[in-house]
C-alpha cells in the first residue's frame, strides 16, 4: 500500500513537472510555423500557431513565435498604424508571459528577443528613449541567463547578436552603450552566432532562423561578402525558402555580384508571399540601376506608389535622381535630388548616407556615375569606356578627378595589378587629403586591406589615417570598417 502510495506521488509530481515544462514547447507545431515565416507565408504561420495556443494555451513560446511573425511582417510592409498596433500586441503578450515558468530559460530567452525588436522599432519609428530602455532590459536579461543557464542555445544566439549590435551601434545611440556600460566584441559575437547555427543546423524551421542571425550581424558588420560566402555554405533546401532567398539576392547585390543578383531576382516569385513585399522593388531597381537600365526607375516609382513609410524614401529618390543622371536628365537629376533632401526620415543608414549625396555642392559628373555603378555592380569591362570618356572630357575639378582615381584604383584591383592601385589610391590620398569628400577617407580603407596581407603595421597606419580624415557628414560605413579594421589588428 505504502509503495503504490509512493509510486502515485512520484507520477503526479513528474506530472506536474512536464505540465510547468510544457509551457514552452518547441514542437512540431512551432517549428512548422518557423518554416512557414521564414518563407513568407504570415497568414499560414498565424493559423498554425493560432492552433497551437487551442491545443496548448499555456505554450508561451506559441506567443514569442506570434511576435516573430509580426514582427517580421513590419520590417517587409512598414507602416505608423501596423507599428502601433504591434506595439499594443507586444505589450498584451508581455502581460501574459509575465511570471509564468520563470525557471525556464526559454522565459527570459523569449522576452529578451521580443524586447529587442520592440527595441528596434522604437528606434526606426522616432522613439529613441523608450527603445533604448527596452534594448538595454533585453540585454540584462540575455546576460543573466547567460549566466545562470550557461549551455542554453537560445541565449548564446542573443549573445552572438548583442556583441555585433553594440559594436556597430549608430552614432546617434552610441552614447547610450557608454552610460549604460555596455560593450561588444564583433568576433566573438560571429562565433557564437555560427556556433548556434552548427547546433540546429539540422533541425526544421530553427535553423531558417539561426541563417538569418548569421547573416544580419554580417551585414551590420559591414561584410556582405562574408554573409555572401556563409549563404553558399546553406543546404540548397534552405535556400528556398523565400526570406534566405531574398538575404542570397541581396548579399549577391551588395558584394558587387549584380549578375547574379538579377537572375535570383528574375526567379523570385511574389505570388507566394502572403504580404506586400516592396523589397522586390527596391532591390530590382537598386540592380537595373547598377547594370545603367532603364526600366529601375519602374520600380523605384512603384516602391514609391505603394509605401506607407517614410524610411528609405531618401535613398530611392536620390536613385531616382542618379537614373536620370545616367541617362542624361541633369534638371530631373536636380528636382529628384532636392526631393530626397527634403523627404523622409534620416533613421536608417542608408537614407543618412543618402543626406552626404544630397548636399554635395556639385552635380556628380554623369560618366563617373556610370562607372562607378558599374563598378560597384561587379562589371568592371564595362565600366573602362566611361572612364575613358571622363578623360577625353579634360576636366580639372578637383572631386571629378579624385573620384576618377579613385575608380581607376577599383578597377586596377579588380585586375589583379595591385601595384597600379596602389599608386592610384595614394594619389588620392595625397591630393584630397585636405579636400572636403569622402575620396581620401576610402582611398586610405583601401589601402590598408591591400596592405593587410603583407605589412599589418602600415595597414594598420592607413586604418588610423581613415579615421584621422573621416568627417561627421560623410558615410557612416567608412568610420565603422577603419575601426573595426583596428580592432581586429590589435587583437591579433
Amino acid at each position: 500500500m505504502l509503495t503504490r502510495f509512493i509510486s502515485l506521488i512520484t507520477i503526479l509530481f513528474l506530472l506536474n513537472g512536464l505540465s510547468i515544462n510544457a509551457q514552452y514547447q518547441v514542437n512540431d507545431n512551432c517549428l512548422m510555423a518557423w518554416e512557414q515565416i521564414m518563407d513568407l507565408k504570415f497568414n499560414t504561420a498565424k493559423e498554425t500557431i493560432h492552433q497551437e495556443l487551442q491545443q496548448n494555451p499555456t505554450n508561451y513560446y506559441a506567443y514569442y513565435l506570434d511576435q516573430a511573425c509580426d514582427a517580421l511582417e513590419l520590417v517587409i510592409d512598414p507602416s505608423e498604424k501596423i507599428y502601433t498596433e504591434f506595439e499594443d500586441n507586444f505589450e498584451k503578450r508581455m502581460e501574459l508571459m509575465v511570471d509564468h515558468d520563470v525557471e525556464s530559460p526559454y522565459y527570459l530567452g523569449c522576452r529578451s528577443e521580443m524586447l529587442l525588436q520592440m527595441c528596434i522599432f522604437n528606434v526606426l519609428y522616432g522613439d529613441k528613449l523608450s527603445g533604448i530602455r527596452k534594448g538595454y532590459r533585453a540585454y540584462k536579461a540575455t546576460y543573466q541567463n547567460r549566466e545562470e543557464v550557461p549551455d542554453f542555445e537560445m541565449s548564446k544566439k542573443l549573445d552572438g547578436f548583442f556583441n555585433i549590435g553594440v559594436s556597430n551601434l549608430p552614432s546617434f545611440v552610441r552614447w547610450a552603450a557608454s552610460v549604460f556600460g555596455v560593450s561588444g566584441n564583433a568576433e566573438d559575437g560571429m562565433n557564437l552566432l555560427k556556433g548556434y547555427y552548427e547546433h540546429v543546423k539540422d533541425t526544421p524551421g530553427l535553423n531558417l532562423d539561426a541563417a538569418v542571425y548569421v547573416i544580419l550581424p554580417y551585414k551590420l558588420n559591414k561584410e556582405p561578402a562574408k554573409a555572401y560566402e556563409f549563404i553558399q555554405t546553406i543546404d540548397t533546401s534552405v535556400l528556398r525558402y523565400k526570406l534566405i532567398n531574398y538575404f542570397h539576392i541581396n548579399t549577391a547585390y551588395r558584394s558587387g555580384r549584380n549578375k547574379l543578383a538579377y537572375e535570383l531576382l528574375q526567379d523570385f516569385d511574389l505570388a507566394e508571399i502572403e504580404t506586400q513585399f516592396l523589397p522586390y522593388d527596391y532591390m530590382m531597381g537598386k540592380v537595373l540601376l547598377r547594370k545603367l537600365d532603364k526600366e529601375a526607375l519602374t520600380h523605384f516609382q512603384r516602391y514609391l506608389r505603394h509605401t506607407k513609410n517614410e524610411n528609405y524614401i531618401k535613398e530611392i529618390f536620390y536613385s531616382i535622381a542618379q537614373h536620370y543622371l545616367v541617362h542624361g536628365d541633369i534638371e530631373q537629376f536636380k528636382y529628384y535630388k532636392l526631393q530626397a533632401y527634403e523627404n523622409g526620415k534620416a533613421v536608417n543608414e542608408r537614407d543618412r548616407e543618402t543626406l552626404y549625396d544630397s548636399e554635395l555642392d556639385y552635380i556628380p559628373d554623369p560618366n563617373l556615375l556610370r562607372a562607378k555603378l558599374l563598378i560597384d555592380g561587379g562589371y568592371f569591362d564595362r565600366s573602362e569606356k566611361y572612364l575613358e570618356a571622363f578623360m577625353k572630357q579634360g576636366n580639372d575639378f578637383s572631386p571629378y578627378n579624385l573620384e576618377y582615381k579613385l575608380l581607376r584604383g577599383r578597377l586596377l584591383l579588380s585586375e589583379g595589378n595591385t601595384y597600379g592601385a596602389l599608386t592610384a589610391f595614394k594619389k588620392v590620398l595625397t591630393e584630397g587629403e585636405d579636400a572636403y569628400y569622402y575620396f581620401a577617407c576610402e582611398a586610405a580603407i583601401k589601402l590598408g586591406w591591400i596592405y593587410l596581407d603583407t605589412n599589418k603595421e602600415t595597414a594598420e597606419e592607413y586604418f588610423e589615417k581613415a579615421l584621422d580624415l573621416y568627417q561627421s557628414e560623410f558615410y557612416e560605413y567608412l568610420e565603422e570598417i577603419a575601426m573595426r579594421e583596428i580592432k581586429l589588428l590589435e587583437r591579433n
